[in-house]
């Protein structure tokens, strides 16, 4: 997995592994436009329990507080201040929400892929994870609902590549703990 090879030079990406990883990153990006044509994406109505959810943005862009249902027993703050500018912009529908969330879904699994490579997997079993996930149903079926597992994963994801191209940044010699 890591090491020498024709993506990378003294542990740098070169010019090829680079357009390689634009390559991938481009045809994940595709097979999303291909989905939302392939499957119904944009829908007006809440699925799951995302209509709990849906009224606290509401309440952020309608009223400017955050106001958490009843029934809601988590705090999904992160995610309301995620999904405020899109509700701002857009308004605060359900189709919205549920399009943002597929829209952040894309982003995770660019992070995801950027952070498999990060850890020294090559372009192809990095791509081959990434695609992995992608396939999976209950990703697809998360990524159309305005619910908390993308957020979630988007949020670990760039934390932990984050986390790690700074550990890097630093010679490796930050501690965790």
């Amino acid at each position: 997995m890591a090491g020498e090879d024709s993506e990378t030079s003294a542990g740098r990406p070169t010019r090829a592994g680079l357009h390689r990883d634009l390559g991938i990153v481009a045809a994940l990006l595709g097979a999303y436009v291909a989905m939302a044509l392939l499957v119904p994406v944009h829908h007006d109505f809440p699925m799951g329990d995302s209509w709990s959810f849906a009224w606290s943005a509401r309440e952020l862009v309608d009223h400017g507080r955050v106001r958490l249902n009843d029934i809601q027993g988590m705090n999904l703050v992160a995610q309301l201040v995620l999904a405020w500018p899109a509700g701002m912009l857009f308004g605060p529908e359900p189709a919205v929400l549920n399009d943002f969330t597929f829209v952040l879904s894309a982003a995770t699994l660019s992070s995801f892929y950027c952070l498999l490579r990060l850890v020294g997997f090559n372009s192809a079993r990095a791509a081959l994870g990434v695609f992995t996930l992608f396939a999976n149903p209950i990703w697809l079926a998360q990524s159309l609902s305005f619910e908390t597992e993308i957020p979630f994963l988007f949020f670990g994801i760039l934390g932990a590549l984050l986390l790690l191209r700074w550990d890097r940044a630093v010679g490796g010699s930050a501690s965790y703990w």
